[in-house]
């Protein structure tokens, strides 16, 4: 019999996940408060990083064997790094290329942005310090507003 609408059932957050056709592992994880299907050894990677993974990186495993998820055997690498470990000599067609050119300029794209967010913030805190007791508090409010909104931007709290 299925759980009331807006309970739990009996067994939730007690399943340890399955294993694919490939041999990774999948958990299941809650974020935003909806419960999500995530590869265990991203999860683990991201936990130990303290924040979620670009998606251009890529979570190796050293020894190669895709089960083994302990921590000192995975590291992140990025798309291309990962590729050249196992790719090398290897042909492309069109399509990878293309793929593997655009990832390239996102994160070229990624990192400007990420430099300009954190210039912008730097300049109010700034403007903050020089002008925090002669400013009106509308003025205030403003540049609290534009650091607050940088800041989220940017991904961190204010």
């Amino acid at each position: 019999m299925a759980a009331a609408k807006g309970s739990k059932p009996w067994n939730y957050g007690k399943g340890k996940g399955w294993t694919d056709d490939r041999g990774y592992k999948w958990v299941y994880v809650t974020e935003n408060g909806r419960r999500r299907a995530r590869r265990e050894h991203r999860v683990i990677v991201e936990e130990s990083l303290g924040r979620r993974l670009e998606p251009w990186e890529i979570v190796h495993h050293k020894d190669g064997d895709q089960s083994n998820n302990n921590l000192d055997n995975l590291e992140v690498l990025e798309f291309g790094e990962h590729t050249t470990l196992h790719h090398t000599g290897a042909r492309k067609n069109r399509d990878a290329r293309r793929s593997m050119e655009a990832f390239a300029l996102m994160r070229e794209e990624l990192k400007s942005e990420r430099l300009i967010k954190s210039d912008l913030l730097e300049a109010l805190r700034n403007l903050e310090l020089c002008f925090g007791l002669d400013m009106t508090d509308g003025e205030r409010k403003a540049v609290w507003a534009a650091r607050d909104a940088i800041a989220k931007a940017e991904g961190l709290k204010p």
